[in-house]
């Protein structure tokens, strides 16, 4: 975890020299660090449940989600993809920091965002925990 929050210091000290202007600086760097420490965690868990094998899914998803989170390609040239866009953790990430950084306030579409990121390392992480559970339980029930 310590990673992520260097990597989220890093984030917001190149933002302030590239100087991106938030109107809230304090919701921007909560912003960073929130997001930072959700794909460390995804990272971790897939990590855990599939070893390299996750890590290399994790580049591939997130060379996808960079594709389809309506940032580099415009929304209307996305076609089918655009439609799947809402499964990504990426697009919700994107869309609380394009919040963060234009918004005054802490406000509903904000945390719907933050809500959208934060489900997918819970969701992940239970799934880990019962494979765990069920692999655990195939051990004992065989000897």
């Amino acid at each position: 975890m310590v990673v992520a929050v260097v990597q989220a210091l890093g984030v917001v000290v190149f933002s302030m020299l590239f100087k991106v202007n938030p109107n809230n600086f304090g919701l921007f760097a909560f912003n960073i660090l929130f997001i930072s420490l959700s794909f460390t965690v995804i990272a971790l868990i897939l990590n855990r449940m599939m070893g390299t094998n996750g890590l290399i899914l994790m580049v591939i998803l997130l060379a996808v989600q960079a594709l389809i989170s309506n940032n580099i390609v415009p929304t209307s040239a996305l076609g089918i993809f655009n439609k799947i866009a809402w499964l990504l953790p990426l697009t919700y990430a994107v869309n609380a920091l394009n919040d963060a950084i234009n918004a005054v306030y802490f406000g509903a579409g904000q945390l719907l965002s933050l809500i959208g990121l934060g489900i997918y390392p819970v969701i992940l992480g239970v799934t880990m925990l019962l494979l765990e559970f069920k692999k655990k339980r195939n051990q004992l029930a065989t000897d």
